[in-house]
């Protein structure tokens, strides 16, 4: 029998999962730990995938938790290492009847975008549905009601440039455009004192 795959997510957030330098403060952090043992995690290895076959397919998961979702870049990594389809499992009780459910939705669909991946996203209280590699709900599930659906995904394999590269680009024109602007105005102010 082969050994049971896990994953532990990697990207925890600040307080509620994790309190941030508490290596640096560790008396700060036991003052300020929640007392319901969620605020003192250990973060994941990274972003590794889970994989198997199912009929002459070989299925791997970038299975996404949560707030993870938020991260462009780290899931990017998801494909990097061969993720096919990709899974995001949430908690979004905390948002209550907020905008946030919907919001943390959408970003789903982003990551589907970047990526051209499907997603099967599951929300306990937040909205649950298949999400298509174009951004678009397949099927989009109701908050806070209990429901099951199932539906087959295809896989993609395709490598996307944001997948490849990630924020290079964006980073790039970013500092092009403050050499530009710094080269104006020292041009601007060097020709003034003369």
């Amino acid at each position: 029998m082969d050994k049971p795959q896990v994953y532990r997510k990697s990207k925890l957030t600040p307080f509620g999962e994790l309190f941030p330098f508490k290596d640096i403060f560790p008396w700060l952090a036991e003052k300020l730990l929640w007392g319901v043992g969620i605020s003192n995690w250990n973060v994941g290895p990274g972003a590794d995938v889970l994989s198997f076959k199912l009929k002459n397919n070989k299925v791997k998961v970038g299975n996404i938790i949560c707030i993870e979702s938020i991260h462009s870049d780290f899931v990017r990594h998801y494909v990097l290492k061969g993720a096919n389809i990709f899974t995001v499992i949430t908690n979004d009780g905390w948002y209550d009847h907020t905008v946030g459910p919907r919001q943390h939705y959408l970003l789903s669909c982003i990551r589907a975008i970047e990526n051209r991946r499907y997603i099967a996203r599951v929300g306990n209280t937040g909205l649950s549905g298949f999400i298509s590699p174009l951004g678009t709900s397949l099927e989009e599930l109701p908050q806070y009601e209990v429901i099951a659906r199932a539906k087959t995904l295809p896989l993609v394999e395709d490598v996307t440039f944001y997948s490849k590269y990630g924020d290079k680009l964006p980073h790039l024109a970013g500092w092009f455009t403050l050499a530009v602007f710094s080269f104006i105005f020292s041009k601007r102010f060097i020709g003034k004192r003369d």
